[in-house]
């Protein structure tokens, strides 16, 4: 009966929403990953010839703002929110204040939001404050951990209480959102997009119509000619900061110095309180450790394909190793992304110095004798999760507009 009265709530909503043909879907954008999985579902809605828009809030500017032309795409609205040492109230202020002022001009029919930044979050309040239907692709990942990740974690629960319709990247998300009391009938398993455009990627590399940086590419062929076992290694979360990241580095520290063999490439965060963990460990004194600045998306593509071993407490590539078969170690207590544990590719080790160099041994072993384990059934989708969406979306407006 719960699940009933969210649908019914969600489905009054939309049918109570006037919209006319010429309304577009308005797709908000807020950080880059979020441009990397909601782009390709924009050119899928624009091959079933929707009328469709992107807003770019400006959470972040040079992260995104690099995205876009790798896809051919410009924003068609752009709210340049960000600013120097912004902080959760004034983006919650701002956005919808600005969000208001834009769906208010522009009508949209729907508002397709991504998984759980502030954008995300604010923008679904806005338009439900306007009612205006709210799409959520990569709904249903939990925690059930309210500052982990924070705040994340509570973004997308609050998300999952306005959307209208609910894209499930795996069957675990589906099941959780089923729990919550949402109907299944808004529920759709697709597999992430996000997996869209890391096979999109992949194959222009593959065909050479784009190319990775060229120090990038002469540092792995480097590695490789000396015979390194090449892993890659992102921390960055917010909630690790205070003590965890530096754990985590010491103990990566520690394994580098007896493990001559292995040589870690580590694009670092712009965040200043990275940079100084980074010189308190003293990172930067290893030779088999390469800092690396931020990295373009075809960069960070390309370097995964080339890893043997992914150090990570990225959700996003969390996702992106285990669709490429990469082994990886988890840098998080708790994971939103079971999957890749079931599946045996991934390992979650927290910020254990002693599991986090256990792991990497262990990892270091089955690259020179391979276990026997089963990848053939990866849990993120085969790259079609897009035109899936989009497909559905298209039958979704068009009952909609028979309704009304």
């Amino acid at each position: 009966m719960k699940g009933m009265c969210v649908f019914a709530c969600s489905f009054a909503l939309a049918i109570g929403t006037l919209f006319g043909a010429d309304d577009p879907i308005l797709i908000v954008i807020g950080t880059r990953p979020e441009a990397i999985k909601l782009l390709p579902l924009y050119e899928a809605l624009k091959n079933e010839q929707l009328p469709v828009q992107i807003c770019s809030t400006g959470q972040h500017t040079n992260l995104v703002e690099e995205i876009y032309p790798l896809f051919g795409v410009k924003p068609s609205f752009e709210l340049k929110v960000m600013k120097e040492k912004q902080d959760l109230f004034y983006l919650t202020q701002i956005l919808l204040e600005k969000t208001k002022d834009l769906f208010q001009e522009v009508h949209p029919s729907l508002v397709i939001v991504q998984g759980d930044t502030t954008s995300a979050f604010v923008a679904a309040l806005s338009a439900f404050y306007l009612k205006i239907p709210v799409v959520h692709v990569e709904a249903g990942l939990r925690t059930y951990n309210c500052y982990a990740p924070f705040p994340e974690e509570i973004n997308r629960q609050l998300i999952s209480k306005i959307a209208a319709l609910h894209f499930a990247p795996t069957l675990v998300a589906k099941d959780a959102l089923k729990a919550e009391g949402i109907s299944a009938n808004s529920i759709f398993l697709t597999g992430n997009t996000g997996i869209d455009a890391l096979f999109f990627i992949k194959n222009r590399l593959a065909n050479q119509e784009i190319f990775p940086s060229s120090f990038l590419k002469d540092r792995l062929d480097s590695l490789k000619k000396d015979g390194k076992k090449i892993f890659l290694l992102t921390a960055h979360r917010r909630e690790s900061l205070e003590k965890d990241l530096a754990i985590c580095l010491t103990a990566i520290k520690e394994f580098l110095l007896l493990h001559p063999d292995v040589a870690i490439l580590y694009p670092v965060h712009s965040n200043p309180a990275i940079h100084q963990v980074i010189e308190t460990v003293g990172l930067e004194n290893l030779k088999n450790i390469f800092l690396l600045p931020p990295l373009p998306y075809q960069d960070l593509v390309y370097l995964l394909s080339e890893a043997d071993a992914v150090l990570t407490d990225s959700g996003g590539i969390q996702e992106e190793a285990i669709s490429l078969r990469i082994p990886i170690l988890v840098l998080r207590n708790e994971t939103d992304r079971p999957e890749g544990l079931e599946v045996g590719i991934a390992k979650l080790v927290g910020t254990n110095p002693l599991l986090i160099q256990k792991g990497m041994e262990e990892i270091l072993t089955n690259l020179q004798s391979p276990s026997k384990v089963n990848y053939e059934k990866l849990p993120y989708g085969d790259g079609t999760a897009s035109p899936q969406i989009a497909k559905i979306l298209k039958d979704y407006l068009e009952k909609l507009s028979r309704a009304q």
